[in-house]
């Protein structure tokens, strides 16, 4: 909510966090951050006896687009820094990434960002066809690369797409 707490006056942060594994077995966020409209930078930093496990972050829009699902960089830094889970929050929803035996090591930013972007190709950026281009991305990249990617609400299980 810390996203969008100031939204009546036009503006919204990111946030990010750490996901942990506690020596317990639980699961708690940590090393909170905030960054800007478009972009925020977890900090990775996991003291013993937590275990780094993956990130969360929110996708916050003050153009009325959304829930905005993952972006080409998020793909990226879930491969490269060997998330086992990005959770994303935006507009009530929330997206998972999570890693499967089939992930891919290692990926190409640029190539991964020439995919993403093939299915925006000649859509207007402030359209609803934009969402559903971006969302088909993100099936898309996920099946390629070898994710499990999910959808639901705060409220409910999130289901496998």
């Amino acid at each position: 909510m810390k996203s969008v707490e100031r939204l009546d006056e036009g503006r919204a942060v990111e946030h990010a966090a750490t996901i942990v594994l506690r020596a317990d077995g639980s699961l708690k966020l940590i090393n909170e951050v905030a960054g800007s409209l478009f972009n925020v930078i977890p900090n990775f930093a996991v003291a013993e006896p937590n275990t780094f496990l993956g990130t969360f972050h929110t996708h916050p829009r003050i153009d009325g687009l959304l829930p905005m699902s993952f972006s080409d960089a998020d793909f990226v830094s879930v491969i490269q820094l060997h998330e086992k889970l990005s959770l994303l929050y935006s507009d009530e929803i929330v997206f998972a990434l999570a890693r499967t035996a089939a992930t891919a090591d290692h990926v190409n930013f640029y190539t991964v960002r020439s995919e993403f972007r093939s299915f925006l190709r000649g859509i207007d950026e402030q359209s609803e066809l934009f969402l559903g281009a971006i969302w088909e991305s993100n099936k898309w990249l996920a099946a390629k690369y070898g994710f499990g990617l999910y959808m639901g609400t705060p409220n409910t299980l999130i289901r496998e797409v």
